[in-house]
């Protein structure tokens, strides 16, 4: 739209438009490595629960010094972000939720792409307005739906060796 307002050239646009599509391969490929970041650090969280188990087992004396859960249920995993377990839940802990705001930016990228890609094309700033909203609506659907597939991957892998009632 700027550029149709400023009278860019076709080739501005379209060089615009390769930087976007840049930008969203590496948002992307950001968001892959944090959800795989995310599944790592609930596995290192579940790892250091069970240490404290442990610990607990051999003298239950200690438990009162102990500030982090003990358990390696997802509500312990998550008890320090939340005291609710829930897939919201899991997205509060640091790599999760880095990847929810670049899930956000991808999704405005997205929907600059699809109205960079109409004015390109010839198309007139008003309709490539509603071509971004458009793409945005559909790109949140599908970004933020990988997303909470893999959150929720994440909590199914969850093996649970010490619940809070064992």
């Amino acid at each position: 739209m700027i550029s149709n307002a400023s009278h860019f050239t076709r080739e501005f646009q379209v060089f615009a438009l390769g930087v976007l599509l840049l930008n969203l391969l590496g948002g992307l490929l950001a968001m892959a490595r944090m959800l795989h970041a995310h599944g790592q650090t609930v596995l290192y969280i579940q790892s250091l629960n069970r240490i404290r188990h442990f610990f607990t087992e051999l003298d239950a004396d200690i438990k009162p010094y102990l500030t982090l859960p003990v358990h390696d249920d997802e509500a312990g995993v998550v008890e320090s972000a939340s005291r609710h377990p829930s897939l919201w839940a899991m997205t509060m802990l640091p790599a999760a939720s880095m990847a929810t705001l670049v899930a956000l930016v991808n999704t405005f990228l997205v929907g600059a792409i699809a109205a960079t890609v109409y004015l390109v094309l010839g198309g007139s700033a008003t309709m490539a307005l509603v071509y971004a909203g458009v793409a945005f609506v559909v790109a949140s659907i599908v970004i933020w739906g990988w997303l909470f597939l893999e959150l929720h991957r994440i909590r199914r892998r969850l093996v649970i060796q010490f619940p809070p009632n064992h």
